[in-house]
């Protein structure tokens, strides 16, 4: 995945979004329409507070890992 930041647009950010409702129990959950606007930044940066990485609410290499490994836990959860 390339770097996603505010102004991205697509298949990419529609995963994101869907990634991020997924790990992420918030009210309302992110509206999944392939756009990185201000709610999806928000939500970035409250997933990097929680994964201590640096809350930048840029969706980079360390970002994405934390997001495939969260991912990947909650799967294994159920």
């Amino acid at each position: 995945m390339s770097e996603l930041r505010q102004q991205s647009q697509g298949i990419a950010v529609q995963q994101l979004q869907q990634i991020l409702n997924r790990l992420i129990a918030a009210q309302p959950p992110l509206r999944v329409d392939g756009i990185f606007g201000p709610k999806t930044h928000a939500r970035v940066v409250t997933f990097q507070t929680q994964a201590r990485l640096t809350a930048d609410g840029i969706v980079g290499p360390q970002t994405n890992r934390a997001l495939v490994a969260g991912l990947f836990a909650a799967t294994i959860r159920g």
